[in-house]
């Protein structure tokens, strides 16, 4: 089921605001909003679990290619021609041109997972996913969570305080974590979150914070797409 998917982002969403919540203390001159430094010691590692955990929400019952001996016929593998059909704003624009030209980001794949920083540092992570939803049936099965408009909706709120991070993004040391990580092989270079939390160390973690900042979106609907996940 598609749960464990969800719990995996709200978790990794839960890292990246504990680490922004501890930069820059007290700083007057900080830009407003909690500060995400990815020049501290380990800043990249809870900022790539998040885009681990969301390339994997992305990948998520996504319309396979079938093949027929040497040739290949309808459908798909990648998520980045999906995103790319969201219409808007010159961000969302700036954000898949920025992604294409990145040196570890060859394949489509690895394209569509660098988007995904591109499009938090920009805050159009959350509106892009919610304005590409009603495109999903060409990409996505129909048990998919992108066919299930509840489900967007409680991933949104999930994401939603992202919006309150200030992650820095014409910084150097952005622009260095965009340009050193490599995107082709993601699910390798983090190999500790390369699968799903089990049943047990879900129930171990706290909750996340979307769920305290969203109390609508907590428990009696974190209830409700568990009982009536496809």
């Amino acid at each position: 089921g598609y749960a464990p998917v969800i719990d995996e982002v709200a978790a990794a969403v839960q890292g990246v605001l504990a680490f922004a919540c501890t930069s820059t203390p007290g700083d007057r001159d900080a830009p407003e909003g909690e500060v995400y430094d990815l020049s501290r010691a380990d800043g990249d590692r809870p900022l790539t679990k998040l885009v681990a955990a969301l390339d994997r929400l992305l990948a998520f019952r996504l319309k396979k290619k079938k093949s027929s001996g040497m040739f290949q016929h309808a459908g798909v593998d990648d998520y980045f021609g999906f995103l790319q059909s969201v219409k808007g704003a010159a961000n969302a624009r700036q954000a898949f041109k920025q992604a294409e030209s990145l040196p570890k980001a060859k394949t489509k794949r690895g394209k569509a997972r660098a988007w995904i920083p591109i499009a938090l540092f920009y805050k159009i992570l959350t509106p892009s996913l919610v304005a590409v939803a009603p495109n999903c049936k060409e990409w996505y099965e129909p048990n998919s969570i992108f066919h299930n408009k509840e489900m967007v909706d409680f991933v949104a709120g999930v994401l939603a305080p992202l919006e309150l991070v200030n992650f820095q993004q014409d910084s150097e040391h952005t622009l260095q974590y965009l340009q050193q990580t490599d995107f082709d092989n993601l699910a390798t270079t983090e190999p500790e979150s390369s699968d799903p939390p089990t049943e047990s160390e879900v129930r171990a973690q706290p909750a996340p914070l979307a769920f305290l900042l969203y109390p609508r979106r907590s428990t009696s609907r974190s209830t409700r797409y568990r009982a009536g996940e496809q």
